[in-house]
């Protein structure tokens, strides 16, 4: 598995069990049912994702097939565990949507950490490097 899908979904992972410590915490059973169900299933259709991409990009005949039935089946699930939430009640419903935002989140926050660190990297290298004073 490459390296950053790797620490995308260690980060996840580490973000879901947050979550479920903190509404174990709060005792909020709409916090560790729904929202961390929701963050494990983003964590799941986020490696369906990578399989399909890896699985088409080695393949040649048939890869716009397999991407749009891969593409299919993910909605599907989705739509299948919304309902099952919406079924137990409509908060566990908004509270699964929320998690299912998990991966997205850590994507946004491991390239917004990453441009951060890059422009504080260059505010204070002035191109003298390797020169001692």
């Amino acid at each position: 598995m490459d390296k950053d899908i790797k620490i995308i979904i260690k980060n996840s992972f580490i973000t879901a069990l947050i979550i479920l410590i903190y509404g174990i915490i709060i005792q909020s059973k709409i916090v560790y049912i729904g929202f961390f169900l929701g963050s494990v299933f983003s964590i799941f259709t986020f490696y369906l994702i990578y399989r399909d991409v890896k699985y088409i990009m080695i393949t040649k005949n048939g890869s716009y097939k397999n991407a749009i039935l891969g593409y299919f089946k993910r909605y599907v699930l989705y739509l299948i565990f919304l309902i099952l939430m919406l079924k137990i009640d409509f908060s566990y419903f908004i509270a699964a949507s929320l998690g299912l935002l998990n991966v997205k989140f850590n994507i946004l926050l491991k390239n917004l950490l990453i441009d951060f660190l890059k422009k504080f990297k260059s505010k204070f290298d002035d191109g003298k490097e390797g020169e001692k004073y």
